[in-house]
């Protein structure tokens, strides 16, 4: 998922609203296009497959990857409350993840396995109504049996002044303090002009890749803790006649 995707946060829940027609950020979104994105493909053994219910909203997704010969298929029903408002995400092994809202937006999300033993929670934060940061806990089992929630992971976000997000940062735990330390810096530097195909999946694209732009980035710079620079991202597109890219190559240059 995370390869297809190219997603640096991991299973961030942002639900909100639905963006204006330009997306919010200036990116074109074609009047009276009815294009759905039904597939992301790395090759033909590694891809994503969406299916979509009939007022729109994403219902099914499938994951299929190939590691040292052996296929790994999972899959992930997405389950609406009253307010069209993703309730639940129910895996195919059982386990699920759980909403609760404020607002609009998700303030919680909870994730369970088979046995609906809770395993984490992740916590959001907002500010002028964009997603600012989330935080994951995860359940850590002490001598005696008892589960405590520790915080793992946290992302922050800021935007670019069109709604772009302009930087995350990665906070992870210390494994011998449990305490948060800055571990990642990415900042967004350019974006096309085209449409982000992962901008129009509605509710799925907010609730499991946090905030995203509606246009593409073209170019990502990643740095240390120390604000060093590690390596820089530059992505080319190839598009369709109405802006919805259709490949992208990705180069990653390693500093030294």
């Amino acid at each position: 998922m995370y390869s297809l995707f190219g997603a640096a946060i991991v299973l961030s829940v942002a639900c909100k609203k639905d963006k204006d027609n330009d997306g919010g950020n200036g990116g074109p979104d074609p009047i009276g296009s009815t294009k759905k994105l039904v597939k992301i493909e790395e090759d033909a053994d590694n891809y994503s497959t969406f299916e979509y219910n009939t007022d729109g909203t994403c219902k099914k997704i499938t994951f299929v990857s190939v590691d040292d010969e052996e296929e790994t298929t999972s899959t992930m029903s997405l389950v609406y409350n009253s307010n069209k408002k993703i309730d639940e995400a129910v895996y195919g092994d059982g386990s699920k993840i759980k909403y609760i809202y404020e607002g609009n937006s998700v303030k919680r999300s909870e994730a369970f396995n088979a046995d609906n033993e809770k395993q984490s929670y992740t916590e959001f934060t907002y500010q002028g109504g964009k997603l600012a940061s989330n935080t994951v806990y995860t359940g850590i089992e002490d001598d005696n049996g008892q589960i405590t929630f520790i915080a793992w992971m946290k992302t922050e976000f800021t935007y670019h002044s069109n709604g772009d997000v302009k930087e995350t940062t990665l906070y992870m735990a210390n494994p011998m303090t449990q305490q948060l330390e800055k571990s990642q810096v990415r900042r967004y530097e350019q974006y096309d002009s085209k449409v982000n195909p992962l901008s129009k999946l509605g509710d799925f694209s907010a609730s499991f890749l946090g905030e995203v732009s509606s246009r593409n980035p073209l170019v990502e710079k990643v740095y240390d803790k120390n604000n060093n620079l590690e390596e820089t991202v530059t992505n080319e597109y190839t598009y369709d006649s109405e802006g919805y890219p259709i490949t992208c190559k990705s180069t990653t240059t390693v500093v030294g």
